[in-house]
């Protein structure tokens, strides 16, 4: 049996592969961040499309109305962004860590201290 060499994915499928929830992957495809088309009454996504999400990340968290603020290097091989968004009109942060291979180690959220901090820099300044 030959496989075939661009596989369709659900998006159940590109999630586990781009360490993501199905509706995070749904909403990526809705905003057109990752191209997807109709096999029957799903939606699928070809892999060669998840290799290209992988390889221009920054370029499509932008294209989400994400933007990378701050970068950073560390000793261990693995890279950190801080990207700021809204959520529910809350300004929040997220920081991505990623390990040397490029994978996602780990996510976490929390309120911009620009905006939420005494002295932080907020609206006011």
């Amino acid at each position: 049996m030959a496989t075939e060499p661009d596989p369709a994915l659900s998006p159940l499928q590109v999630g586990v592969i781009l360490d993501r929830s199905s509706s995070t992957v749904r909403r990526m495809i809705d905003c057109g961040a990752l191209e997807s088309f109709r096999a029957g009454s799903h939606r699928r996504v070809r892999l060669s499309e998840v290799n290209r999400f992988r390889r221009e990340r920054e370029k499509l968290w932008q294209a989400l109305g994400v933007i990378s603020y701050r970068k950073e290097a560390h000793g261990n091989g693995t890279t950190s962004w801080t990207y700021k968004y809204r959520e529910s009109n809350v300004a929040r942060l997220l920081h991505v860590t990623f390990g040397p291979d490029g994978r996602v180690l780990r996510t976490e959220t929390e309120w911009d201290p620009d905006v939420y901090s005494k002295g932080g820099g907020g609206r006011d300044r």
